[in-house]
């Protein structure tokens, strides 16, 4: 579909590094699942945009390899990799100029109560139909998770909050 768009967060290397302050432990455990969705996207010949996050200290810093997407999920030619330098997926990016023509959204990555939350936000803002797939986002606790998981769901008339099974169908 022409008009649909994934858009993957933060899928990088420093939340499964055990050793780094951003270790987020069911990082691990979305991989197949984004694998799965990301097939399917590539097969429906979707646009895929990577988010990526870029601080200019610590683990995320461009020159640092656990800034790297992580290998299960390397982009492909033609696939889009946007630079962010702070929670917003649309400040200072070319997001919203990659978008122009795109209605439907399907959003997942880490971490869920913020990265995620913001992209979801901005984009619901912008008049996007979105398919947040729930399990294929996590945050840093489950409670973290489940919150803001039924926050966006009881606040933004539409969402949709799926699991990957569910969006399948």
């Amino acid at each position: 579909m022409a008009n649909t768009a994934l858009v993957l967060i933060n899928f990088q290397s420093a939340w499964r590094n055990q050793s780094s302050d951003y270790y987020l432990e069911d990082f691990e455990s979305l991989i197949p699942q984004a694998q799965k969705l990301l097939d399917h996207a590539r097969d429906m010949q979707y646009k895929i945009i990577f988010i990526k996050h870029i601080d200019p200290h610590g683990p995320f810093s461009e020159k640092d390899e656990n800034s790297e997407i992580i290998p299960e999920l390397i982009p492909q030619d033609g696939e889009l990799v946007i630079s962010k330098r702070n929670i917003s997926s649309y400040y200072q990016t070319f997001l919203a100029d990659e978008l122009e023509g795109i209605e439907n959204l399907i959003i997942c990555g880490v971490p869920t109560n913020l990265c995620v939350r913001m992209a979801v936000e901005e984009s619901y803002d912008r008049g996007f139909r979105i398919a947040l797939i729930a399990d294929i986002c996590a945050a840093f606790s489950d409670e973290a998770q489940e919150f803001t998981l039924e926050d966006l769901y009881n606040t933004r008339s539409g969402l949709a909050v799926l699991s990957l099974e569910q969006f399948m169908q």
